[in-house]
C-alpha cells in the first residue's frame, strides 16, 4: 500500500521501479498520477514490487511546469523466500 500527498504545487506524478539486477537499471513505471492537486491524495492498494539487493523505488514529476513537494508512504514486506537465521 502506498499513498502519495501532493503538498504543495500540481504536477502529474511517476513512481518506478528502479531494477538493479540488469546492466544498466531497467525502469519500470509502478504509478502514473494526472494532475495530482495541492491537498489532494492518491492510494495505491494493488501495486506490488518484488524488491532484490539495491532495487530503488522513485517519485518524480512527469512535467517540469511547478515545484512539488510529496509525501509517499510504502508497506515492506520480506519475501515469503528469506530464511532469517537468529
Amino acid at each position: 500500500m502506498m499513498y502519495i500527498l501532493g503538498v504543495s504545487g500540481t504536477e502529474t506524478v511517476k513512481v518506478f521501479w528502479k531494477d538493479f539486477t540488469t546492466t544498466p537499471a531497467t525502469e519500470y513505471t509502478v504509478v502514473y498520477v494526472k494532475n495530482q492537486a495541492d491537498g489532494n491524495y492518491t492510494l495505491i492498494s494493488d501495486a506490488v514490487v518484488a524488491l532484490k539487493e539495491n532495487d530503488e523505488i522513485w517519485i518524480q514529476n512527469a512535467g517540469t511546469s511547478s515545484t512539488v513537494t510529496y509525501i509517499a508512504t510504502l508497506e515492506l514486506r520480506p519475501a515469503e523466500t528469506i530464511q532469517f537465521h537468529g
